[in-house]
């Protein structure tokens, strides 16, 4: 018994616990609502579970779910089922297998770190970094798709680097790797760069077995072929689209402006539009956007722009861990160049990849789902560092005191962390996480007779979801009735279903008075802050701050 208390698994026992406790304590309260995007996963997932077929009808979706007409990735749909089985249609049912990969994560990072290192305490040094990590824990909370990618594609990893003994492993490695592709957008250029980039440097891995690479080629075909097939379709092409640096309307305006400043100063025209095109501005932002990923601003000062993905105020890691990557990366980046180390050359590409995808978006830069590929790379360089830097210090008296001065600043750090975290971002950043629909479609279905007619703001976003999601409407009767679909700006909006419309009652014609003279019988209204006619307020829905989110209307 005194053995196992001793031991690497005892060890490991209790950080896989630590993990599973910051992953799943108040998951179904903290972010303090479900987004859109977690709400139509979650329903898509349950209308599978229920009818074999997505919101819309189609059975088995193979290259994306239509959702909101950008196209969500099957692989995470599909795997949100089980979760929806055991808990419904509800926030720990959406949230709990996305924690539960959290925490296999931690798990294999320590595995990863050992077939790196053969060294136990830093596996287990890796996996408690990964544990505490606030950019993990911010996103294997959440319904985002981004937190699978980077399991899969971690397992990916795996066994390609063990494919360097045993060649078995490397179909397993394209089959993982595959499988990130239908997961997250992200992975569709980051898994082919990582693998050139391997075969570059080591070819003995994909060649030493021409039967395996053959399979593994096989497998990456099946995968590959459908989306090459359908390139120029809505299922492809449709999110990026949305947030590709040239779907920017300002891209070519910015070229032109910026030609017109030279033209000004008197530079002759054809030397204005060679420095001025659209290659080099696209190259210009792509580069800018590629850097920002990589910056201290993001990694440990203020973070993600996005608020869902980021605490305002901290970065994407703790501070007190700046020290442990910069010396985990120097004497990592030695290794890579002195012994050609192949554990240095897989964490060192991990990174310097992660961010190319996201570089070429437009929106909310730096962005912490799309760069998310890059873990556990950054928490095993920074353990690395850690334990050398221990190794070193605990030899004197002085080393022993900045060690022990280390664990109580990085207690510090993470006891404000968990602070933020758990009592002022719910009050705070609510807004972010679209609060207030729950609240507000739940007083609805509580409160409307079967032949009310309900108008819902669409101000705030996408409002059918919620009431689809929250009054758990059946799938099959929602795939089967007369549905109002517009596209607005890229975007599939819902404008009636049922017995609910969701109009903007900024719209001209379409205010609360307007609507009530042409409607008839019992009216619910719900819009935003001055929508609604004071005389016929019934009901006020607030943020946490205070702040009103909703008002809720009844006209005869």
């Amino acid at each position: 018994m005194k053995l196992f208390f001793k031991s690497s698994i005892f060890y490991l026992v209790l950080i896989l616990t630590l993990a599973g406790f910051l992953r799943f304590f108040r998951l179904d309260q903290v972010p303090p609502s479900l987004n859109w995007d977690e709400t139509a996963i979650a329903y898509n997932a349950y209308s599978i579970l229920e009818t074999g077929r997505d919101e819309w009808g189609r059975a088995w979706p193979v290259l994306g779910f239509e959702s909101f007409g950008e196209y969500k990735l099957p692989v995470f749909i599909y795997a949100t089922v089980p979760g929806i089985w055991l808990f419904g249609l509800s926030s720990l049912g959406v949230r709990f297998m996305p924690a539960l990969f959290g925490i296999l994560g931690v798990g294999l990072t320590y595995y990863l770190a050992k077939v790196f290192f053969k060294n136990e305490k830093i596996a287990l040094l890796s996996a408690f970094i990964l544990a505490i990590d606030v950019w993990h824990l911010q996103i294997t909370r959440v319904a985002f798709e981004a937190g699978l990618a980077q399991l899969l594609l971690l397992i990916s990893i795996i066994f390609l680097y063990q494919s360097r003994k045993k060649a078995v492993f490397l179909p397993l490695s394209f089959l993982f790797a595959s499988l990130s592709v239908y997961t997250y957008n992200s992975s569709r250029i980051f898994v082919p760069l990582f693998f050139l980039i391997i075969f570059f440097f080591d070819r003995k891995i994909f060649l030493q077995n021409k039967k395996n690479l053959f399979l593994g080629f096989l497998i990456a075909a099946s995968f590959a072929l459908p989306l090459v097939a359908n390139f120029n379709s809505p299922v492809i092409q449709g999110r990026y689209d949305l947030i590709s640096i040239q779907g920017d309307p300002g891209f070519v305006l910015r070229i032109n402006n910026a030609r017109g400043r030279l033209w000004g100063a008197g530079w002759p025209d054809s030397l204005a539009k060679l420095i001025h095109n659209k290659f080099t501005h696209y190259f210009w932002v792509f580069s800018m956007n590629y850097l920002a990923h990589l910056s201290p601003d993001f990694l440990f000062l203020t973070g993600a722009e996005h608020t869902q993905q980021s605490i305002p105020g901290l970065g994407q890691f703790m501070i007190i861990l700046f020290p442990g990557l910069v010396f985990g990366g120097f004497l990592l980046g030695k290794k890579l160049i002195k012994e050609k180390s192949f554990s240095s050359l897989f964490l060192f590409t991990q990174i310097l990849l992660s961010p190319v995808a996201a570089a070429t978006t437009m929106n909310s830069i730096p962005h912490a789902l799309r760069t998310f590929c890059s873990l556990p790379a950054w928490q095993i360089i920074i353990a690395y560092g850690l334990f050398e830097a221990w190794q070193a210090l605990k030899k004197t008296k002085a080393g022993r005191i900045i060690i022990i001065v280390f664990i109580i600043l990085l207690g510090i750090n993470f006891g404000y962390y968990l602070k933020q975290y758990h009592l002022v971002y719910p009050r705070e950043k609510a807004k972010d996480w679209q609060y207030g629909h729950k609240e507000a479609v739940g007083f609805i279905l509580d409160n409307r007779n079967e032949n009310d007619k309900v108008f819902f703001t669409r101000h705030y976003g996408e409002p059918y979801i919620f009431f689809i999601f929250h009054s758990q409407y059946s799938p099959q009767k929602y795939q089967e009735i007369k549905k109002t679909r517009t596209w607005r700006y890229g975007w599939v909006w819902v404008d009636q279903f049922d017995r609910f419309y969701f109009p903007d009652f900024s719209d001209p014609g379409d205010s609360v008075r307007e609507i009530a003279q042409r409607e008839e019988g019992g009216l619910y209204f719900v819009g935003k802050p001055g929508d609604i006619p004071t005389d016929w307020l019934i009901k006020t829905i607030y943020y946490p701050d205070g702040k009103p989110v909703f008002e809720i209307g009844f006209k005869e």
